[in-house]
Protein backbone atom coordinates (compact mmCIF):
# COMPACT_ATOMS: atom_id res chain seq x y z
CA UNK A 1 0.00 0.00 0.00
CA UNK A 2 1.25 3.61 -0.71
CA UNK A 3 1.31 6.92 1.36
CA UNK A 4 -2.28 7.64 0.61
CA UNK A 5 -5.63 6.29 2.18
CA UNK A 6 -9.24 5.43 0.59
CA UNK A 7 -11.21 8.62 1.10
CA UNK A 8 -8.37 10.73 1.65
CA UNK A 9 -8.28 14.34 0.59
CA UNK A 10 -5.61 15.16 -1.94
CA UNK A 11 -4.69 18.46 -4.21
CA UNK A 12 -4.60 17.57 -7.85
CA UNK A 13 -1.56 19.67 -9.39
CA UNK A 14 -2.58 19.30 -12.48
CA UNK A 15 -6.24 19.99 -12.52
CA UNK A 16 -5.93 22.14 -9.45
CA UNK A 17 -9.07 20.89 -7.53
CA UNK A 18 -9.04 18.35 -4.52
CA UNK A 19 -10.15 14.71 -5.10
CA UNK A 20 -10.63 11.98 -2.88
CA UNK A 21 -8.79 8.76 -3.00
CA UNK A 22 -10.37 5.94 -4.24
CA UNK A 23 -7.57 3.09 -4.38
CA UNK A 24 -3.93 2.78 -5.90
CA UNK A 25 -3.73 1.06 -9.18
CA UNK A 26 -2.25 -2.25 -9.64
CA UNK A 27 -0.94 -1.21 -13.20
CA UNK A 28 0.71 0.65 -14.21
CA UNK A 29 2.28 1.53 -10.90
CA UNK A 30 2.99 4.60 -8.88
CA UNK A 31 -1.16 5.66 -10.34
CA UNK A 32 -4.16 6.00 -7.92
CA UNK A 33 -7.78 6.30 -8.33
CA UNK A 34 -9.22 9.52 -7.49
CA UNK A 35 -12.85 10.72 -7.54
CA UNK A 36 -13.66 14.59 -8.91
CA UNK A 37 -16.78 16.23 -8.83
CA UNK A 38 -17.10 18.73 -11.70
CA UNK A 39 -18.37 21.88 -10.62
CA UNK A 40 -20.16 23.01 -13.84
CA UNK A 41 -22.37 19.72 -14.07
CA UNK A 42 -21.92 18.27 -10.78
CA UNK A 43 -21.10 14.55 -12.33
CA UNK A 44 -18.23 12.64 -10.31
CA UNK A 45 -15.16 11.61 -12.51
CA UNK A 46 -12.77 8.56 -11.85
CA UNK A 47 -9.58 9.82 -12.78
CA UNK A 48 -6.10 8.03 -12.94
CA UNK A 49 -3.75 9.51 -11.27
CA UNK A 50 0.24 10.09 -11.07
CA UNK A 51 1.48 9.85 -7.96
CA UNK A 52 3.70 12.51 -8.65
CA UNK A 53 0.82 14.74 -9.30
CA UNK A 54 -0.85 14.34 -6.07
CA UNK A 55 -0.65 16.45 -2.85
CA UNK A 56 -2.55 16.21 0.67
CA UNK A 57 -4.51 18.78 1.31
CA UNK A 58 -2.46 21.70 3.98
CA UNK A 59 -4.76 24.42 5.33
CA UNK A 60 -5.52 25.97 7.75
CA UNK A 61 -9.16 25.63 9.47
CA UNK A 62 -11.92 28.29 8.19
CA UNK A 63 -13.86 27.57 11.58
CA UNK A 64 -10.68 28.20 14.50
CA UNK A 65 -7.87 29.52 12.48
CA UNK A 66 -5.78 26.09 13.58
CA UNK A 67 -2.68 26.74 11.31
CA UNK A 68 -2.32 23.41 9.85
CA UNK A 69 -5.15 20.83 8.86
CA UNK A 70 -3.30 17.98 6.86
CA UNK A 71 -5.16 15.37 4.95
CA UNK A 72 -2.03 13.28 5.92
CA UNK A 73 -2.36 13.44 9.59
CA UNK A 74 -6.07 14.55 10.28
CA UNK A 75 -9.21 12.47 9.74
CA UNK A 76 -11.16 13.40 6.26
CA UNK A 77 -14.93 13.57 6.59
CA UNK A 78 -16.68 10.37 5.10
CA UNK A 79 -19.67 12.46 4.75
CA UNK A 80 -18.50 15.72 2.86
CA UNK A 81 -15.21 14.64 2.08
CA UNK A 82 -13.66 17.62 3.78
CA UNK A 83 -10.79 17.19 6.38
CA UNK A 84 -11.80 17.85 9.99
CA UNK A 85 -9.87 20.10 12.02
CA UNK A 86 -7.53 18.12 15.19
CA UNK A 87 -8.96 21.70 17.30
CA UNK A 88 -12.55 22.20 16.67
CA UNK A 89 -13.42 19.27 14.90
CA UNK A 90 -15.59 21.25 12.19
CA UNK A 91 -15.15 19.89 8.46
CA UNK A 92 -17.31 21.62 5.86
CA UNK A 93 -17.77 25.51 5.69
CA UNK A 94 -21.33 25.99 6.00
CA UNK A 95 -21.95 22.74 7.65
CA UNK A 96 -21.40 19.24 6.91
CA UNK A 97 -23.83 18.26 3.72
CA UNK A 98 -23.42 14.54 1.72
CA UNK A 99 -21.69 14.98 -0.97
CA UNK A 100 -23.39 11.60 -2.81
CA UNK A 101 -20.07 10.02 -2.92
CA UNK A 102 -20.05 6.25 -1.61
CA UNK A 103 -16.69 5.11 -1.25
CA UNK A 104 -16.47 0.76 -1.23
CA UNK A 105 -13.82 -1.22 0.65
CA UNK A 106 -14.37 -4.16 -1.09
CA UNK A 107 -14.72 -4.67 -5.08
CA UNK A 108 -18.21 -3.06 -6.79
CA UNK A 109 -19.17 -3.28 -9.89
CA UNK A 110 -19.18 0.01 -12.27
CA UNK A 111 -20.44 0.67 -15.32
CA UNK A 112 -18.53 2.85 -17.19
CA UNK A 113 -20.44 5.31 -19.36
CA UNK A 114 -17.14 7.46 -21.49
CA UNK A 115 -13.65 7.10 -21.20
CA UNK A 116 -11.53 9.88 -22.68
CA UNK A 117 -7.53 10.15 -22.78
CA UNK A 118 -6.27 13.07 -22.47
CA UNK A 119 -2.75 12.06 -22.16
CA UNK A 120 -0.65 9.22 -21.94
CA UNK A 121 -0.54 9.77 -17.74
CA UNK A 122 -4.23 11.16 -17.55
CA UNK A 123 -7.84 9.33 -18.69
CA UNK A 124 -11.35 10.02 -17.29
CA UNK A 125 -14.16 7.55 -16.84
CA UNK A 126 -17.27 8.76 -16.20
CA UNK A 127 -19.35 6.34 -14.32
CA UNK A 128 -22.83 6.18 -12.80
CA UNK A 129 -22.68 5.90 -8.88
CA UNK A 130 -25.71 4.03 -8.57
CA UNK A 131 -24.48 1.61 -10.62
CA UNK A 132 -21.50 0.11 -7.11
CA UNK A 133 -22.29 -2.89 -6.00
CA UNK A 134 -21.54 -3.93 -2.61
Amino acid sequence: MGRYKIGQTVWVKKFKKFATIICECKEPSNFWSVALRQEHDSKTVIMRVNVKDLLPYKKHCWNCDCPEVNSDVHETCGTCKWVICPNCKACKIGGCQDDGLLIYSKPGIIRIEEVIEIDDDWEEILFDEECLTD
